[in-house]
């Protein structure tokens, strides 16, 4: 059907097992069980000396249960993973060439399959603009205040050529 994505499954580079911990959080009691399987997929891209290739992390990890209180619980280094699956260098990458490089959101995407196979939905990029602006409002403010109480504010919009470069 058109304009229906088909599910893609990535080859994972790295897997990561997290361990049941000896004792339960809520009421410390020792040896919580394995009460079921759970699973997370971080899409990301990794940077090297030699360029940037997509990296694929799996989060391995059991939902446990303590055998005195009865609680279910995560391992504490779950608290550790991030909520998104989305890793902070592609986050990073995709903003970059949307405001850095003045791409648009449509290139960005077509940018993301080819270039790393990521065959991603189209409203990724603005839902990651979002999230900067979220994540970055506090920064934002408090250089709006320092600004603000400054005497002098000089705005330059003039287009300048450097090398032959134009910023």
């Amino acid at each position: 059907k058109k304009g229906r994505m088909r599910k893609v499954l990535y080859k994972t580079n790295k897997e990561v097992i997290l361990e049941i911990p000896i004792r339960c959080p809520q009421c410390k009691a020792p040896s919580p069980i394995k009460h079921s399987k759970r699973s997370r997929v971080v899409y990301d891209l990794k940077m090297f000396n030699g360029g940037v290739k997509r990296w694929i992390i799996r989060y391995k990890y059991p939902r446990c249960l303590c055998k005195e209180c009865r609680r279910t619980f995560l391992p504490p280094k779950c608290k550790f993973l991030s909520s998104s699956k989305y890793g902070y260098n592609l986050f990073a990458w995709v903003i970059y060439q949307n405001i850095g490089r003045l791409k648009s959101q449509n290139t960005i995407i077509e940018d993301l399959g080819e270039t790393f196979g990521y065959w991603f939905p189209r409203n990724i990029v603005a839902a990651f603009k979002t999230n900067a602006a979220a994540h970055y409002k506090k920064s934002y403010d408090k250089l709006i205040s320092k600004i603000s109480k400054g005497d002098l504010v000089h705005i330059d919009e003039n287009k300048l050529s450097t090398k032959g470069a134009k910023n």
